[in-house]
């Protein structure tokens, strides 16, 4: 039977790995566009605008690769209090 601070630890747990995955993915797509922005042009290309969006899209998938990390040890402490016999 869990307990209220652990069940309020993985409530908090689950949250947390929710919010890394949309602000993540929100940083991800913010890059793509500022990629987009700085090499998608025919002409003259931005560089200082794609690298901006490089360091942003790395930002992004560290707090995916967090989230990861987040719902791998949730589930692997949900798995520990399945009883096997």
């Amino acid at each position: 039977m869990l307990d209220v601070l652990s069940l309020l630890k993985n409530l908090l747990n689950w949250g947390l790995g929710i919010v890394l995955v949309f602000v993540g993915g929100w940083l991800i797509l913010v890059a793509l566009f500022d990629l987009k922005a700085g090499l998608g042009k025919t002409g003259d290309k931005d560089f200082k605008t794609a690298g901006i969006g490089i360091l942003i899209g790395a930002v992004g998938a560290l707090l995916l690769y967090m989230a990861a990390q987040t719902w791998i040890g949730i589930l692997k402490g949900a798995g520990d209090n399945i009883p096997t016999s």
